[in-house]
């Protein structure tokens, strides 16, 4: 969060970038470069199913009293079945957050990287359509994916960098960027507390810098 409200710090207010390039296992494109690194979790706004379920019926029979006792307790345990599956696959078909992959986040001045055990995919500031702070470490974004439309809620040491390197180039008039509001509340007190005091400050009201 240091680094973060000094790199905001520094592209508010026009000065050239003091943070020293980060080298890749992978090449950039041409004029990019590497800021930041670390691990990555991220969630997806999804369903898991389309909350159909395959309907089972076994039904074991037999003459006299024990038949029937047999038939009734299969029949029971058939249609028990088929009612946790349909429960299941209910809650398969409702939307909410689940998790989508673990892997490393490489942060650039021109997007940010993924890399996990499937690959490796480049996501550029124009094809995020929407980013917001949602806590410490954590944004939550939409964006245009190979794949179509997608809501992921990134979580990373260096999600609130994403957040403001995305804010200056794609909107910056975003509220949470304007308000500084992306830093958590006394944060900034906290930092200085523990030895690392800003001689700088987030974005405050107005799009105003203020030194601390």
């Amino acid at each position: 969060m240091w680094h973060t409200c000094r790199i905001a710090y520094e592209l508010e207010s026009g000065l050239a970038s003091t943070s020293a390039p980060i080298a890749t296992m992978f090449p950039l494109v041409e004029g990019e470069t590497a800021i930041a690194a670390g691990p990555l979790i991220i969630d997806e706004y999804k369903s898991a199913g389309d909350g159909s379920y395959q309907s089972s019926t076994f039904l074991a029979g037999g003459t006299g009293v024990f038949g029937l006792a047999l038939l009734a307790a299969t029949a029971t345990a058939s249609a028990a079945g088929n009612a946790n599956r349909r429960a299941q696959a209910a809650q398969n078909a409702a939307l909410a957050w689940r998790h989508q992959t673990s892997g490393q986040i490489t942060v650039t001045n021109h997007g940010f990287y993924i890399q996990d055990l499937q690959g490796l995919w480049r996501w550029d500031w124009g094809s995020i359509d929407l980013l917001q702070a949602a806590g410490p470490s954590t944004v939550v974004m939409q964006g245009q994916s190979t794949r179509g439309p997608l809501t992921w809620r990134l979580f990373s040491d260096w999600a609130e960098l994403v957040f403001v390197l995305w804010a200056h180039a794609r909107h910056r008039q975003h509220p949470q960027y304007l308000t500084g509001e992306w830093v958590q509340p006394g944060w900034v007190q906290w930092a200085a507390a523990q030895g690392y005091p800003l001689s700088f400050g987030p974005p405050r009201p107005g799009g105003e810098v203020a030194a601390e």
